[in-house]
């Protein structure tokens, strides 16, 4: 949770469901799937952009710049998890 919900004070019930790990786990897929559609729109959407002309260089170099690097870290951080589980 973010923002002012932070300063809620949580029961122990909460605690422990938060800290769960099949929620944790849930979670983790949840945003592993976002990821996936977020990567693929963000690429049709940079080339959409690109083509029609709404696009500088500069943006261009700069969204792509920040697409790629998301994509390196994902590839390097999958390559780690599976020689070290």
């Amino acid at each position: 949770m973010a923002g002012i919900c932070d300063f809620i004070r949580k029961s122990r019930e909460v605690e422990i469901e938060e800290s769960d790990e099949r929620n944790i786990a849930l979670s983790n897929a949840a945003m592993a799937s976002g990821f996936k559609v977020m990567s693929f729109a963000m690429g049709v959407s940079i080339f959409a952009l690109i083509f029609t002309g709404y696009m500088t260089v500069v943006s261009c170099f700069t969204i792509m710049g920040a697409y790629v690097m998301g994509q390196i870290v994902f590839i390097v951080r999958l390559w780690h998890l599976n020689r070290t589980m």
